[in-house]
């Protein structure tokens, strides 16, 4: 893949998270193959390839398109791809596959919104708020730890007032405020509405495993590069060049009245991989980060400390959705499992935002510079 630029880029705007999900590109029309001169008795028309042939040059290993599922990719230019996630024709939808509430994998939609409830105990007819400016996508709704999956209805939800309710994620019902005035009834969907896939790995160098997702519809997406000795996936954009688990707590509590014992905290029930731990300079900007194995777990009544504003430690309010774990031994990034890039070049491609302004070393880049980057569908 050749490099787009030969300098680092500033971007600076305020944008949306992510973007609308497009109507899904047709690939261009198979072009008939060359099938060489044609005699008096070998007059048959040549094969055509078959209709869901990818479109000529893209050719991605880590992703392949199913009946169902597509692929949706950048394009830079000539033997310039990313794949960036994969298509739901019937619910036209971008997906990745993740755990469904029956327990299997299946390609669930990327973008969701919150699903709100009418009563203090989140049983009532689930509901979804109005369309927000700027929202990716609403047309499905999620609660927070619970897996079941909501489609947005046309149908009308009545309500009184402007407080709905919604899941804690620690057994709990919050109640929060909401403008009800447009919101429509949710629709649970059964998980066989999504694509269901099963993991396969392939080793790697130094025990890591490339763990795909094959579909039933024929369908193949590289879900994670995984660290086998740690049981995580690889993070591998958080350390350039090592495979840092994914699945890690950061301190920002104290376990002792001194502020001297850091925690870290994890949302999950299960122990993260490691502790981490930022370093700051004195005018706040990050100056790298440390890491840490995962010491004991605290009690669930035990007090937690933190320092105020003028450098105090006091208690601080536990938060019932987290676990807390003591800081265990120094972990060194040497350990972590060495990753190398296929290819020479460190360029990757990203879809431009509107309302972004970017910079190289001072200029602005014009816009025009990102004109060939184009997101399509196989």
């Amino acid at each position: 893949m050749a490099s787009a630029f030969g300098r680092s880029l500033v971007i600076v705007g305020v944008f949306a998270a992510c973007s609308a999900d497009p109507a899904p590109v047709a690939p261009p029309a198979p072009e008939t193959p060359d099938a060489g001169p044609v005699g008096v008795e070998d007059a048959s028309p040549p094969v055509p390839p078959p209709p869901d042939a990818a479109p000529p040059g893209f050719d991605d290993p880590s992703a392949r398109s199913g009946t169902r599922l597509r692929v949706r990719y950048l394009e830079g230019g000539p033997d310039a791809y990313r794949t960036t996630d994969l298509w739901d024709k019937e619910l036209a939808a971008s997906c990745r596959f993740q755990r469904a509430a029956d327990g299997e994998l299946r390609c669930l939609p990327l973008q969701v919104v919150a699903v709100y409830y009418a009563d203090a105990t989140c049983t009532a007819e689930p509901f979804m708020l109005p369309v927000q400016e700027n929202v990716c996508g609403d047309a499905f709704g999620k609660t927070p730890n619970r897996e079941t999956i909501f489609r947005r209805t046309t149908s009308p939800k009545e309500l009184v007032g402007e407080i709905v309710y919604y899941p804690d994620g620690a057994g709990g019902c919050t109640a929060t405020f909401g403008a009800t005035a447009g919101a429509t009834v949710a629709e649970a969907l059964p998980s066989m509405t999504f694509v269901r896939g099963a993991a396969a790995d392939e080793p790697r160098a130094d025990g890591m495993v490339a763990r795909y997702v094959e579909g039933e519809d024929g369908s193949r997406y590289l879900q994670a590069t995984r660290d086998v000795t740690r049981g995580t996936d690889c993070d591998l954009a958080f350390e350039p060049g090592r495979c840092v688990p994914s699945d890690r707590a950061p301190v920002g509590l104290f376990s002792n009245a001194g502020c001297t014992m850091p925690v870290g905290r994890h949302r999950s029930p299960s122990p993260p991989a490691i502790i981490i731990e930022h370093r700051n300079m004195a005018n706040g900007c990050l100056a790298g980060v440390d890491y840490y194995e995962v010491g004991a777990k605290l009690a669930a009544d035990a007090t937690l400390y933190g320092r105020d504003a003028t450098g105090t430690c006091a208690p601080r309010t536990r938060d019932a959705a987290y676990s807390y774990y003591a800081r265990g031994a120094p972990i060194s990034l040497s350990s972590f499992p060495e990753v190398r890039p296929a290819g020479g070049s460190r360029c990757s491609l990203h879809e431009p935002r509107p309302g972004i302004r970017y910079y190289s070393v001072g200029a602005e880049v014009p816009p025009s510079t990102f004109a060939g980057i184009v997101l399509k569908t196989e």
